[in-house]
């Protein structure tokens, strides 16, 4: 029972790392500037397409 219980859980965990979806890396424009006296604001857009299910968004 423990073996089969061993095999359970290490084809689980192994699962996860082939069904994992590579990142998606995407660039910000920045929209707009606020400059303060002592700091700054920036506003950034962005647009991009995630098939369902979980995604890892890296956006630079």
């Amino acid at each position: 029972m423990k073996r089969h219980s061993l095999f359970a859980f290490l084809f689980l965990l192994s699962a996860n790392l082939f069904f994992a979806q590579k990142p998606i890396y995407t660039k910000a424009k920045v929209t707009a500037v606020k400059v303060y006296r002592n700091s700054a604001e920036l506003q950034n857009t962005v647009s991009f397409s995630i098939p369902s299910g979980i995604s890892e968004i890296v956006i630079g």
